[in-house]
């Protein structure tokens, strides 16, 4: 049955309306927060569930740090932003780098004698999923365009660190794709669109760094070539990317065409033209994606 309830006005400023004795006593205390937001002509009043992100995960240190990272981070995309890491002194601090150098926000809170707490802190700032995501963006374009410098230059300047940062916002990026609330609705209504894209921006960052590692051992000529299909890609990734972020549709057409044009009938059937044949393929996911999105209905 309908429960209607007056809207008053008290302090001159401030709308209040009050709650169902029954329904409060049945899911709240005194205290608790409610989630209120729009769905279509309605308002929604919904008992807020309370946050993993105030649990704290305990987790043992057994001498196997990547399954500890791998662990941390299955919490930590599933909301958890406490962990306390049972351990031994001497291990710490190998634990705290490693750790803070693979989950975004992670830092130590509290040493105790058996172990220490660590706790996202970029949970108190709001990082917002549009704002992580052109972290990437500008990450991902950094890699290429340090590819492109190591072909140019003959060298190898190592892409390691831009590989270790965009791992961190792609961690951080599913996990807000994962905890994306109603009331956020251009991302929570395209949230499987959005994980496509991350998980191209991804790959994207995979293959130039990977193609990254062989830029010094080419032959001057084969460089050459390269560094064209490297062009091409870049210039295909930007088109997608900015047709994304600017949620434009006839962009995405136009990247789409381009990505068409820039791809060569045939590349050489080796390793390093294939990284590049990927990175084509992946800006046009995205820019399929943003189509999709944003198209008008």
């Amino acid at each position: 049955m309908p429960n209607f309830r007056r809207i008053q006005k008290t302090g001159g400023t401030t709308y209040i309306v009050s709650l169902p004795k029954k329904w409060v006593e049945a899911r709240l205390k005194k205290g608790d927060a409610v989630q209120i937001f729009e769905h279509g002509n309605d308002l929604v009043i919904s008992a807020a569930i309370k946050p993993k992100g105030q649990e704290t995960a305990r987790l043992d240190f057994d001498g196997n740090l990547p399954r500890l990272v791998r662990q941390v981070i299955a919490y930590y995309l599933d909301g958890t932003d406490r962990f306390f890491i049972s351990c031994g002194v001497e291990e710490r601090a190998v634990i705290q780098d490693e750790l803070k150098s693979r989950v975004p926000g992670l830092e130590v809170v509290e040493d105790e004698p058996a172990g220490v707490l660590m706790q996202n802190l970029l949970a108190q700032t709001g990082i917002s999923f549009h704002a992580t995501l052109r972290r990437l963006h500008s990450l991902c374009l950094a890699m290429l365009d340090a590819l492109y410098k190591n072909l140019e230059s003959g060298s190898v300047r190592p892409l390691d660190a831009l590989e270790r940062e965009s791992d961190r916002f792609f961690i951080l990026a599913f996990r807000q794709l994962g905890h994306i609330q109603q009331a956020d609705s251009d991302v929570h209504q395209h949230a499987v669109y959005y994980v496509i894209v991350i998980k191209s921006l991804e790959k994207i960052a995979d293959h130039a760094f990977i193609f990254s590692k062989h830029s010094a051992s080419l032959p001057p000529e084969r460089r050459k070539a390269l560094l064209r299909q490297v062009q091409s890609a870049r210039e295909a990734y930007v088109a997608a990317l900015q047709a994304l972020l600017k949620k434009d549709a006839a962009a995405a057409e136009d990247a789409l065409e381009l990505i068409t044009s820039l791809r060569p009938s045939a590349l050489p059937n080796d390793f390093l033209s294939y990284n590049v044949q990927r990175v084509l393929d992946y800006s046009s996911d995205v820019a399929e994606m943003t189509l999709d999105m944003f198209s008008p209905d």
